[in-house]
């Protein structure tokens, strides 16, 4: 993948020029270590972003632009990449060659971007008080709505329990309803223009590029006297004395149990695809010890999986249970990790595995979203991104080393979200 870079003092914009895709997108990344205080202010700045500008007053107003811009496609939000805390704008639109009567959307496009970045819906020195309301109001209505979303709700409350007393890792990211709360149109504000000021800014331009966009988002993008100094992803676990266990319990048939663990592998570790290949092993695929032992023979899950993050170094898994048979859920889920260490594992299942970790890489060459997340994702963490390097990586990996990798697994929370039981034959 090629990749031009211009550097500013605060920002640096990347572009990959291709004609692969009938679309271009922009992404624009505003980046901060990651700061519990910051959390509520930021999710509350990326609703107000996305839904309105002074030029484009209302939801109704901006939709109408981007149908204007041939359907451009926007969005506004914000994530976690480990220490990274973001604020993301998206926009996608055609390229001006699929275009009727050579019609030139770029400077449209720039244009609205210019109003969502340095011109939101403000009154005075605060956002307009009316719609700073109705999104923070609706920001409160998302809080409450939560627990509604089992799996989430307690994926939420286990990266807490991995986190003791770190705030800035274990807290939600859009942080809490006291923080929301106490949030003014004044304060917003404020904080914007501190985000403007302080905040890494990276540019990503992808598909049929021409130096006039680059020239045009230079303008937009705001030239501070902040210096820009990449900032270091990753998260080191505290230690910990014993597992920590806690349980909440709903008037709900089923029990979310969430269970986390120590895999002390980042991405620029020499064990990184191993990691990848292990967690898939474990409960990443359809192929996966937990959903063949748990689910599919034992019939003791409505659903199992795992998931892996190489920014902390942790490994999760989330199950739906019956909750009578969460001891026993359990027991399997420890016995399906020391089956692993015992090298209990067909080598097909591991071929298997990794040829669909092979396809589903090649399958994200046919999105330039993709794309644009892999490039940012290699700015933040120095890691390569390549197709070729990742293929080659996965191919390399042995029976063995999974083996291997699987005796550092180390519990260290679990979290229920308990139910009151029910019928089990849909199990």
């Amino acid at each position: 993948m090629l990749v031009n870079e211009i550097k500013s003092k605060n920002y640096r914009i990347f572009t990959h020029n291709t004609d692969k895709f009938k679309t271009t997108k922009i992404t624009i990344y505003f980046t901060l270590k990651s700061d519990e205080k910051n959390f509520a202010k930021m999710a509350l700045l990326s609703e107000l972003l996305g839904n309105a500008t002074s030029k484009y007053s209302s939801e109704t107003e901006v939709s109408r632009q981007l149908s204007r811009m041939y359907g451009a496609s926007f969005g506004v939000t914000v994530l976690r990449y480990g220490d990274v805390h973001t604020l993301r704008i998206n926009i996608s639109f055609p390229n001006d060659k699929y275009l009727p009567d050579n019609h030139h959307v770029v400077s449209e496009i720039m244009g609205f971007l210019d109003e969502v970045i340095n011109h939101p819906l403000i009154g005075g020195n605060q956002f307009e008080e009316s719609f700073f309301n109705l999104h923070k109001a609706n920001l409160l209505n998302y809080f409450n709505s939560i627990i509604e979303n089992r799996e989430y709700y307690a994926t939420i409350q286990l990266q807490k329990l991995m986190f003791p007393n770190d705030i800035n890792h274990g807290s939600f990211l859009y942080g809490t309803i006291d923080q929301l709360q106490k949030t003014t149109a004044a304060d917003l504000f404020d904080f914007y223009q501190w985000l403007l000021k302080n905040a890494n800014i990276m540019g990503f331009i992808g598909g049929h590029i021409d130096d006039e966009f680059v020239n045009q988002l230079d303008e937009i993008i705001p030239n501070t006297d902040h210096q820009f100094v990449k900032l270091d992803p990753f998260v080191k676990l505290p230690q910990i004395d014993k597992v920590a266990r806690k349980e909440q319990k709903l008037e709900i048939d089923q029990t979310v149990l969430t269970m986390g663990y120590e895999l002390p592998i980042l991405s620029n570790d020499p064990d990184y695809y191993n990691a990848i290949v292990l967690n898939q092993v474990l409960g990443g695929s359809p192929q996966s010890v937990l959903f063949n032992d748990v689910r599919e023979d034992q019939s003791l899950a409505y659903d199992i999986s795992s998931s892996y993050n190489s920014l902390n170094g942790t490994l999760s898994v989330s199950a739906g249970i019956l909750p009578q048979n969460q001891p026993l859920v359990e027991d399997l889920v420890a016995k399906s990790i020391e089956k692993i260490m015992n090298g209990n594992i067909d080598d097909t299942v591991i071929s298997g595995i990794k040829q669909s970790l092979i396809d589903q890489r090649k399958s994200s060459a046919d999105s330039l979203g993709a794309q644009i997340e892999k490039l940012f994702v290699k700015e933040i963490t120095n890691a390569s991104v390549d197709d070729d390097d990742f293929i080659a990586g996965v191919k390399s990996v042995k029976k063995s080393d999974v083996v291997d990798l699987a005796k550092q697994i180390k519990l260290r929370a679990v979290f229920a979200l308990k139910g009151n039981g029910g019928s089990d034959e849909n199990n």
